[in-house]
């Protein structure tokens, strides 16, 4: 068996090279990648059971989505939160709704879009 010292950083390396390790190198490599890709198809289709008993509960109804509806008070609090440089993504997340139905309401009510307006802008000239 050989020795081999790297230097480095101050601190003295001391590695042995196997010249049997480094023929069966590419070997193990082979098997570890192969391993990797049958932990992946595993992993996937542990997925795919989780997801098809999830649709499975939703259609019996038994996991039902929490429905926010808009409400007049929101239009005050986005204007606040505006303010302090919120997000329409960061007003989903503090409505607990997503970006999308941020999106909606600012169509559906016009004083949610400007109360966004007034606070973006107060925002950016301050």
């Amino acid at each position: 068996m050989a020795g081999l010292f790297i230097w480095g950083s101050d601190v003295e390396k001391g590695i042995t090279a196997n010249p049997q390790a480094i023929e069966h190198e590419p070997a193990m490599l082979a098997l570890e990648q192969k391993y990797i890709a049958e932990f992946k198809d595993e992993i996937r289709t542990r997925l795919q059971r989780i997801d098809s008993k999830l649709e499975c509960l939703i259609e019996r109804g038994r996991i039902v989505a929490r429905r926010i509806s808009y409400r007049e008070e929101f239009a005050e609090k986005t204007e606040k939160l505006c303010k302090l440089g919120l997000t329409d993504k960061e007003l989903g997340e503090f409505f607990e709704v997503t970006e999308q139905t941020i999106n909606n309401w600012k169509n559906k009510h016009s004083e949610f879009f400007e109360s966004i307006k007034r606070g973006k802008i107060w925002q950016i000239l301050t």
